[in-house]
């Protein structure tokens, strides 16, 4: 039986969602306003029922998200989301995948964007850094074969300006 994932890129502006079958098989994309789910009352609730109706009964194994700002070092919490503030200080991960019954992973949007990138070569390298300008300008750091963190995990952060 085949697995899926669902992946998200949630960004400022627009929140992308792809279904991904084994063996990287694309199966399924939307792309929605952000601020049609961040702006409810409950973000995180809508959130999860933009997640729903996403999925309209299939099956998945888990999800993965990608969040435009400063995430806790064990990539659970929402510390910063600029462009999404009423995630600001919530256990993300946990409370969706409670609701969700799968597993749910998060970690910085361009951290996902950098991987891809890093990818595409020959060789990963053992250092990398990554800018991305979208909504904001987003940055990842590949410190010795892995993404850097740091200790309260905001390191390379620049900043956000609306």
């Amino acid at each position: 039986m085949k697995q899926r994932w669902l992946g998200m890129d949630i960004g400022g502006t627009s929140t992308r969602l792809q279904l991904m079958e084994d063996g990287q098989h694309w199966c399924g994309f939307r792309k929605i306003a952000t601020a049609s789910w961040a702006q409810q009352t409950d973000a995180l609730h809508a959130l999860g029922d933009v997640i729903i109706d996403t999925l309209a009964s299939q099956a998945i194994s888990g999800v993965m998200l990608g969040l435009p700002g400063i995430l806790s070092r064990d990539r659970q919490q929402v510390i910063s989301l600029p462009f999404i503030q009423a995630l600001d200080g919530q256990p993300v991960a946990a409370q969706l995948s409670k609701r969700l019954g799968v597993p749910v992973a998060m970690d910085k949007d361009v951290n996902h964007l950098m991987l891809w990138d890093l990818l595409q070569l020959d060789a990963l390298p053992d250092n990398a850094v990554g800018l991305y300008p979208g909504t904001g300008l987003g940055n990842s750091l590949w410190l010795e074969g892995r993404f850097y963190h740091g200790h309260h995990g905001g390191a390379g952060e620049l900043g956000h300006i609306p």
